[in-house]
């Protein structure tokens, strides 16, 4: 009787999760850390990484100078599809840009 039991438990189990089809893929996972390079001639004092409700997903430590580049490590709840904002001594200032990190982890900071 326990058996039967046990395996109406397991086949009521099986049947009620989702088939392999209707299992949803895993999109694509952000990189641990993403590369900033800057080739402006103006050094780079300011630069972040938000995702779109605003929430700060990676920020610079210290400044970049020019031909230089930072590693920046993304926390674990960071998205692909990513907000650029970036400072320079020079006054310039790049706001609202959009990356994708999982196409490619480096972002080239260019005038």
């Amino acid at each position: 009787m326990l058996k039967m039991i046990l395996l109406a438990t397991v086949a009521v189990a099986v049947t009620a999760g989702p088939s392999l089809a209707q299992r949803k893929k895993a999109g694509p996972k952000p990189p641990k850390d993403v590369i900033v390079i800057n080739t402006r001639a103006a050094t780079l004092t300011v630069f972040s990484l938000a995702n779109a409700k605003g929430e700060l997903m990676a920020g610079l430590a210290k400044a970049v100078e020019p031909g230089k580049r930072a590693v920046l490590r993304l926390r674990k709840d960071a998205v692909c599809e990513l907000t650029v904002t970036a400072q320079y001594d020079d006054e310039a200032e790049n706001a609202g840009g959009q990356v994708n990190v999982c196409k490619d982890k480096t972002i080239r900071l260019t005038d």
